[in-house]
């Protein structure tokens, strides 16, 4: 029989957001009107309005569960384990535990900056209730898994965001908690170091302790885990078998919308130049963003031209709605001479290697120069999205297993009998 380690119930988390009509552009203003605000007898309140991050959350946990929380951005995946290892306190509902927890939630919280990396094995152990003994015991493991050996004795302020990811994860899984909570930090590490994370929570679980793991990583998710829980503003809206969730991760993601516009579309840093900015994209000649396996994938995109763009090309990066890479499709040179414009650009591309499923694609327009070095011009990471279905007797009916066969589909074999 199950062992129950943890209950969660009808938690929710409401916070409050301020507003203030009044607006202050410069520091010299802050100062002016903060000095007047206190002279005044009159109180500039400031408005405030709920935020409920979390609402009516209700599950339990089994010892030796391994649970993958997922969700979009916003969805109060973050909250939640804030709320779990005791850093916030929820604003209804209570949350039982049987056992220590050990979190790993941040880059740069859990570790006091000023202490050496062995400060804080220390340190951590002893906020976990652990003597000097038992700390001392687990110590060469701690300092083997993490490979920082020869940084222990410098203050962890100095380390590489990856070294206090490597010291944080060694502690945290080390120090023998019942509970692991383990956030998106591991985007930080290596590819190698996140498999050999990942190794180390299925090793925590195997040893009768549990893991509750938030990531957007697909993969990781599906390697790691015997559940989902999927979240979406702030409520559970899925909580079981972990390719059912992950199903239901991927439809509730990006509306697939015939046109987007890419203007007010956050630009990742140091991705774009003076040249030219893509101000939005248009799926032609369909009413929606459903495609037969054998239909071409056809666009406009409308993009201000702000200086001469000799030798632009454009890369159209396609994910599976996992963000998994699928395939990948780029323009020969488009010479663009005209300048402090808005032009309009149709694409085709053929789609029909694709697998059916729902797709997230990514825009980059960039530069080539002479000697085959390129610059990035522009890059919107989610631009649109789009569906492939599959025709009625494809696979004899099966439905596509993205996770074991991949995003991509080969023509039908043909098969030839000899000597009937």
């Amino acid at each position: 029989m199950n062992e129950e380690i943890m209950r969660v119930s009808n938690i929710s988390k409401k916070y409050k957001l301020l507003s203030n009509n009044t607006k202050h552009d410069t520091f010299a203003s802050v100062l002016f009107n903060s000095f007047k605000s206190g002279l005044s007898k009159k109180k500039n309140k400031c408005k405030s309005k709920e935020f409920w991050a979390l609402k009516d959350i209700n599950f339990t946990v089994n010892k030796g569960d391994r649970i993958g929380i997922i969700g979009h951005n916003g969805a109060g995946k973050s909250t939640l384990l804030k709320v779990f290892s005791r850093i916030t306190v929820p604003t209804e509902g209570q949350i039982e535990v049987k056992g220590k927890i050990s979190s790993l939630l941040e880059v740069g919280t859990g570790f006091h900056q000023e202490l050496t990396g062995r400060e804080n094995i220390y340190l951590n152990g002893s906020i976990l209730g652990m003597s000097r003994s038992e700390i001392e015991r687990k110590f060469d493991e701690i300092v083997e898994f993490s490979e920082i050996g020869d940084f222990l004795d410098t203050p962890v302020k100095k380390y590489s965001s990856g070294m206090y990811v490597r010291l944080a994860f060694a502690v945290a899984s080390h120090l023998d908690p019942d509970i692991l909570i383990v956030d998106e930090v591991l985007a930080v590490g290596d590819m190698k170091f996140q498999q050999k994370c990942l190794g180390k929570m299925e090793d925590v679980s195997g040893e009768g302790r549990t893991v509750i793991y938030v990531s957007h990583n697909m993969n990781t998710i599906q390697q790691l885990c015997n559940r989902v829980i999927v979240m979406d503003h702030g409520k559970i809206i899925f909580n079981g078998n972990v390719d059912d969730g992950i199903k239901v991760y991927m439809e509730n993601t990006k509306e697939m919308q015939i046109f987007n516009d890419l203007s007010e579309i956050d630009r990742p840093k140091n991705s774009m130049n003076a040249y030219s900015k893509m101000l939005s994209v248009e799926i032609l000649d369909k009413e929606e963003c459903i495609f037969n396996c054998n239909e071409s994938l056809k666009f406009n995109i409308r993009w201000n031209i702000i200086k001469d763009s000799p030798n632009v090309c454009m890369r159209m990066i396609i994910l599976y709605s996992d963000s998994t890479p699928a395939c990948m499709a780029t323009t020969r040179t488009i010479n663009i001479t005209t300048k402090n414009s808005v032009i309009d650009t149709i694409f085709e591309s053929d789609i029909s290697c694709l697998a059916p499923g729902k797709y997230i694609t990514k825009l980059v327009l960039y530069s080539v120069n002479q000697y085959g070095a390129f610059e990035h011009i522009d890059i919107v990471e989610n631009a649109f999205s789009f569906q492939i279905t599959p025709k009625h007797d494809e696979n004899n009916n099966l439905e596509w297993q993205h996770r074991w066969w991949g995003h991509t589909k080969l023509p039908e074999i043909k098969v030839r009998l000899e000597g009937n």
